[in-house]
């Protein structure tokens, strides 16, 4: 968890896919998955689905207000 906070804090509030988190933090992007799902419950991101050509892709943004909320699982 502390790694995925570490990527998506790099980030500086862009935009970020799943693939794109588990390329940058080297984790198999059904486990990214899961720990954004997660993060994502917890309100410290919010969650797009973006329609496009092919399957839709699942694009996710640090809530910055809502940083706290992970402090109480690290």
């Amino acid at each position: 968890l502390q790694t995925i906070q570490q990527v998506i804090l790099a980030k500086d509030a862009a935009v970020f896919s799943t693939d794109e988190l588990a390329q940058s933090a080297q984790i198999s992007r059904v486990s990214v998955r899961k720990y954004l799902k997660f993060l994502s419950a917890i309100g410290y991101l919010q969650e797009d689905l973006t329609y496009g050509v092919g399957r839709p892709i699942y694009q996710y943004r640090l809530v910055p207000e809502n940083a706290n909320r992970l402090d109480p699982y690290l």
